[in-house]
């Protein structure tokens, strides 16, 4: 009898450690280092935008972090874990925010991204370049 215990715990054990491994190996295997780098600049004159306040949310931790451009207008976040991401930024004295989006229209002449101030796109790390935010109108309002 003690045997046959014994072989059941054993078969038990065995089939637990199966089916943990076909759960894991069903699990996504997501880039565990990237590095996000985006540059703001403004949309007419291509001059770096310092200071503007960005959240980088992880779509795949629901992490969000939150960093400042540099005086050279670029945001730099290393060690991300995940490949889809959403970069928001806020409104500036200047210039209008929202979410950084990748441009398929080519609507900036030196820039491959946009911030447009509606709800945007995702989009992984390597997708990432000058991001281009437009200026606020004559009214003040965005």
């Amino acid at each position: 009898m003690k045997t046959i215990r014994n072989t059941i715990i054993a078969a038990l054990a065995l089939a637990g450690t199966l089916s943990f491994g076909v759960a894991a190996s069903a699990a996504p295997d997501y880039p565990s280092d990237q590095t996000l780098t985006v540059k703001l600049v403004d949309a007419e004159s291509v001059h770096p935008i310092a200071g503007a306040k960005v959240a980088v949310h992880n779509y795949v931790t629901g992490e969000t972090i939150l960093v400042k451009s540099d005086k050279k207008g670029w945001v730099k976040v290393d060690s991300l874990y995940g490949d889809e991401f959403a970069v928001f930024v806020r409104d500036t004295r200047w210039h209008c925010g929202g979410q950084v989006m990748v441009d398929h229209f080519d609507r900036f002449e030196h820039a491959n991204l946009f911030v447009n101030p509606e709800d945007g796109n995702s989009f992984s790390a390597g997708e990432l370049g000058v991001a281009a935010m437009s200026l606020r109108s004559a009214s003040g309002t965005c």
